[in-house]
């Protein structure tokens, strides 16, 4: 996990959903909860879809008080344990992230991952 104290940031890797209504309810969401990563989706967007992959897992930064524009931002997502069809509908939907990947795995299903810069 890359730390910067003095910016009062740090980003966090491979965290669930409740993970992130963990940092969210603990350092505040200084902003909507309607605001984007430049294009991604929105904060509530990606809490949103958690609820179809139970696999999903984010990263992302947490930007800490005192600082004026505290919040937790979210870049982007994996999703393992999907079918070739659900992967292909998380194409449909996050294709356009900045970097997406699908790689299918040894058991047959397909890990997914989006970042937005």
């Amino acid at each position: 996990m890359y730390t910067d104290p003095l910016w009062h940031l740090w980003h966090y890797d491979h965290k669930t959903n409740a993970e992130i209504e963990a940092y969210i309810e603990k350092y505040g969401n200084g902003h909507d909860m309607e605001e984007a990563q430049n294009d991604s989706p929105t904060v509530g967007e990606f809490l949103e879809l958690a609820k179809s992959y139970p696999t999903i897992t984010f990263h992302g930064y947490v930007v800490e008080k005192p600082r004026t524009d505290f919040r937790v931002s979210i870049e982007g997502f994996e999703i393992t344990g999907l079918t070739a069809d659900e992967a292909l509908d998380v194409r449909g939907a996050y294709g356009y992230a900045d970097e997406f990947t699908h790689e299918k795995q040894p058991d047959g299903t397909y890990t997914v991952y989006t970042w937005w810069d």
